[in-house]
């Protein structure tokens, strides 16, 4: 990967980047992809810890810049960081993740327009948030389905979440260019999700270099995980309580934690179910 100023750009992370590197097989000195930035989208307060972590361990080119903004408005807070960018691509994120600290470089290699890694939704069924199509029914809503993806891979997409997504600038440049008079990232009443219609409008938009429309993938094989709080209930599991999580929308699932005298008394009756003629 080459630097923007020609120069050997290292690979830099916020704890021992030897211990990383070589946990990961990377070597030190390799060239940065380019100068690009970090975005990062939050409330007012840090919510979680092992977000925080994982921000701290990210592997990135030694140039990056991290850009910050704050509050409920996220399509505002989207089109701040377009705005102050440098470099020529950016990442988003949200607070509310954990990712593996080769997030950033194995999206980077990648080297194409907009790339997501695979995310899901934080509540039941806990759907991929990726997208194969949409359709516009007669509410005058769209509706997005989930896309059918394969276990390993790099996979052409629809639209996708706006979470560890890594964008290019050029598409950046020919949206505004396309469509001077409105936000990169806007809603409408159809669309309500802004990361939804950014990719809308990264479908319909021309690649100058080559001529064709611009298009998003997913990294299925690089992962992130999603932040969620749970309810946890009391559920009589046949001898003692144990736990059922509220998963949202009127879910529950049973949480079996086994002592180990519950554990060796189960490993016995299979045992002597498996001598059964």
């Amino acid at each position: 990967m080459t630097a923007r100023n020609g120069l050997q750009e290292p690979i830099v992370t916020g704890v021992d980047p030897n211990a990383i590197m070589k946990m990961m097989g990377v070597k030190q000195g390799i060239e940065s992809q380019a100068c690009g930035t970090i975005g990062l989208v939050s409330q007012e307060l840090a919510r979680f810890t092992d977000f925080w972590l994982s921000w701290q361990a990210l592997m990135r080119p030694a140039t990056t810049k991290y850009i910050f903004r704050q509050g409920m408005d996220v399509t505002s807070n989207y089109n701040g960081l377009v705005n102050d960018m440098a470099g020529d691509w950016l990442l988003i994120m949200g607070d509310d993740h954990t990712f593996p600290p080769d997030l950033l470089v194995r999206l980077l290699a990648h080297d194409v327009d907009v790339i997501v890694p695979l995310v899901l939704k934080r509540h039941a069924p806990f759907d991929p948030v990726v997208y194969g199509d949409s359709r516009l029914e007669d509410d005058g809503q769209v509706y997005h389905q989930v896309a059918d993806l394969p276990q390993h891979g790099l996979v052409e997409i629809h639209a996708a979440g706006s979470a560890g997504m890594l964008v290019k600038r050029k598409v950046f440049d020919a949206i505004k260019e396309r469509l001077p008079n409105e936000p990169v990232f806007t809603t409408s009443p159809g669309i309500q999700n802004e990361d939804l219609l950014f990719c809308k409008k990264v479908r319909e938009t021309i690649d100058p270099e080559t001529g064709e429309p611009f298009k998003i993938w997913c990294d299925v094989d690089t992962r992130m995980g999603h932040i969620s709080v749970f309810g946890v209930y009391p559920m009589w599991q046949g001898r003692r309580y144990g736990a059922a999580l509220d998963l949202g929308g009127g879910q529950f699932t049973p949480m079996f934690a086994f002592t180990d005298d519950e554990l060796a008394e189960l490993e016995a009756e299979m045992e002597l179910e498996a001598t059964k003629p």
